[in-house]
Formats: C-alpha cells, sequence, structure tokens
C-alpha cells in the first residue's frame, strides 16, 4: 500500500471536516422547511419572476406591507408545506400589462401590522445570530487547517 503524501492526508481530514458540517438530518431548516409563526412570512399576490428580477438582477430592495384586516387565521394547520403545482407555474405576461402592485418595491404580505413587526424583528434576530455563528464556525475551521497543517508538516 502506498504512503499518503502530506498533502493527501490534509486533503482527507479537510474533506472530513466539511462532511461533518452538512446536516442531512431533520434538523437542517434549508432541507425541511416548516412555516411557523414567529419565522415566516407568506408573501402573497406577487409574481416570483418580478420579485426575482427586481431583488436580483435590479439590485432593488423591498418592504413588507401587512394585510388590511385580520379576518383570516394566520397560519392553516394543513401538516403538508407542499405547494400547488398550478401556484409554482411561471406564466407568460406583458410588463406593461401588469398592475402596479406586481412593479413595486412592497411585498404584500397576510399578516396584520404588529404581528409582521414582531415577525420581522425575530427574523432579523435569528439571522444575526446565524451570521455570528458562522462567522465562528469559520474561523474555527481555518484555525483547525492551520493546525492541521503544522502538524503535517512536523511529521
Amino acid at each position: 500500500m502506498p504512503k499518503k503524501t502530506d498533502r493527501e492526508i490534509l486533503e482527507q481530514k479537510i474533506e472530513a471536516w466539511k462532511n461533518k458540517l452538512i446536516d442531512l438530518s431533520r434538523r437542517n431548516r434549508l432541507l425541511n422547511f416548516r412555516t411557523t409563526k414567529v419565522t415566516t412570512i407568506k408573501i402573497i399576490d406577487e409574481l416570483p419572476s418580478e420579485v426575482f428580477k427586481s431583488m436580483v438582477v435590479e439590485s432593488n430592495s423591498f418592504h413588507f406591507l401587512p394585510k388590511e384586516e385580520d379576518t383570516e387565521e394566520l397560519f392553516k394547520e394543513t401538516g403538508s408545506t407542499q405547494i400547488n403545482e398550478q401556484e409554482s407555474e411561471f406564466h407568460e405576461y406583458s410588463i406593461e400589462e401588469l398592475e402596479e402592485k406586481h412593479i413595486d418595491s412592497n411585498l404584500q404580505t397576510n399578516i396584520i401590522n404588529e404581528r409582521l413587526l414582531k415577525n420581522l424583528k425575530r427574523i432579523k434576530f435569528r439571522a444575526n445570530q446565524l451570521w455570528k455563528n458562522k462567522v465562528t464556525t469559520s474561523f474555527i475551521l481555518h484555525w483547525e487547517c492551520l493546525n492541521g497543517m503544522k502538524q503535517i508538516n512536523q511529521m
């Protein structure tokens, strides 16, 4: 069996660290999304392609608009996060024929004003927490890689 080089050993260690970072369990919220009352804001009556174009291509920012009145429940408990196939399809349209609400800088929601503000604050708080954790994790991984390199060099 051929002896592994220092570089191969280091690459294997880095790959092992990367695999430990990938969380395929149900805790990974990117893979197992669940709606909640405090960290989910449902955007209603918008065209996803127009929102994407304005946000990503044109680098515009948006404001969230609360719903006018509290006539419906905030979330209906369906137990499913499946999207209706009709809702997820993109349909052709003419930009000239779009209503103002589809090309303005406001995203319509199904949440009343006071609840919307609480949800936005909670989402901002969680995003800041995640960002701090990401920076800390990146620093630790960088330090471990450098430390691993030093140990290999000492062999």
